[in-house]
C-alpha cells in the first residue's frame, strides 16, 4: 500500500509510481480509497521490488524537532532539512515546519531523525514561507476507512466556533454578548445560514456543552469528535447553553472541508 495526497492523483484516468530502487519502472496502481477532506489517497501496488522497504511512523512531532522532507520537485529527487515551527495551526490536522516543501513534494514523507514518519507534506503558502505536513497519527486513524470506503467523508456542525477565551472583546460587542463572558466553553462564532443548524435555531454566542451526552471542552474537540466520528448528513444532539438557559438541539451534519484553499502539487 502506498499513501499519497488525494490532490495528487485526483481526476487521473490511471496512476503510476515509480520506484527508484529495483527496476525503476513504471507501474500502474489501483485506487483504494481517498479522502478529500484530509486529503489522502491510498493505492495498491501489484509488486513492491527487491530493496524497497515500508516506512516506519512515528509519534507526535515536537517543536523544535529536526525533519526531513522527501519528494520530487521539478523531476529531482531530493531531501530537504528544516524543524517543525508550530503544532497549532488553522487546522488541527496539520503542523506548521520551515522544512522546504515545493511542488511536487505533495504526498512524500516528513522524517524524525529516527527515520519515522511523522507527516505527509501536504500544504504550502506561497509568499508566506508556509509549508504544512498532516499529522501521521491522522492519517493512521484513517487508513482502515481508506481500505473499506472508496471515498471517506467527513461531519462538521454547519456552523464557526471557538474557544471564548480565543475571542476578542469587540466579537461579544457587535453581538451584544457579556464581555466578560460569564461562562468559558465552545462558543458558536459564525452561522451558516443554509444549514441544519440553523434551521434547528442555534444562535452565535450558544455555549456547546455536550454532543451525544459527550462533554466537550474545547473547540479542537470538538471538531476532532465530529470529523473522526461522524458523517455528513448524520444527525448529533447538541446540549446547549444560552445565558441561564441549557437546552438540546438535533442538527444534521455538512461535509467537513480543508481550511486551505491551494494546495502544492
Amino acid at each position: 500500500y502506498i499513501i499519497t495526497n488525494n490532490h495528487v492523483i485526483e481526476g487521473a484516468n490511471e496512476i503510476f509510481v515509480q520506484f527508484f530502487r529495483g527496476d525503476e519502472k513504471m507501474h500502474s496502481v489501483s485506487l483504494i480509497g481517498r479522502d478529500p477532506a484530509a486529503d489522502i489517497a491510498l493505492l495498491e501496488a501489484p509488486i513492491l521490488p527487491r530493496g524497497v522497504s515500508s516506512v516506519l511512523f512515528g509519534g507526535k512531532p515536537r517543536i523544535g524537532e529536526e525533519v526531513y522532507a522527501l519528494g520530487y520537485p521539478y523531476g529531482m529527487r531530493s531531501i530537504t532539512l528544516g524543524f517543525v515551527n508550530a503544532l497549532s495551526t488553522r487546522s488541527q490536522f496539520y503542523f506548521l515546519t520551515q522544512t522546504p516543501i515545493n511542488p511536487g513534494n505533495s504526498g512524500g514523507p516528513l522524517f524524525n531523525v529516527k527515520h519515522e514518519m511523522i507527516g505527509l507534506n501536504t500544504v504550502i503558502i506561497p509568499g508566506a514561507m508556509m509549508r504544512f505536513s498532516l499529522f501521521i497519527e491522522y492519517a493512521e486513524i484513517i487508513l482502515p476507512r481508506l481500505m473499506r470506503e472508496k471515498l471517506v467523508e467527513h461531519g462538521a456542525a454547519g456552523f464557526s466556533f471557538a474557544d471564548t477565551t480565543q475571542m476578542l472583546p469587540t466579537f461579544f460587542i457587535k453581538h451584544s454578548l457579556t464581555y466578560p463572558p460569564e461562562e468559558h466553553g465552545v462558543m458558536v462564532t459564525e452561522m451558516n445560514s443554509i444549514t441544519d443548524a440553523a434551521r434547528s435555531h442555534v444562535r452565535v454566542g450558544d455555549i456547546v456543552i455536550r454532543v451525544n451526552n459527550i462533554s466537550i471542552r474545547n473547540a479542537q474537540e470538538l471538531e476532532k469528535r465530529l470529523f473522526l466520528d461522524h458523517r455528513p448528513g448524520e444527525e448529533v444532539v447538541l446540549t446547549m447553553k444560552r445565558g441561564t438557559q441549557v437546552f438540546e438541539r438535533k442538527i444534521r451534519l455538512i461535509a467537513y472541508t480543508s481550511p486551505f484553499i491551494k494546495k502544492d502539487n
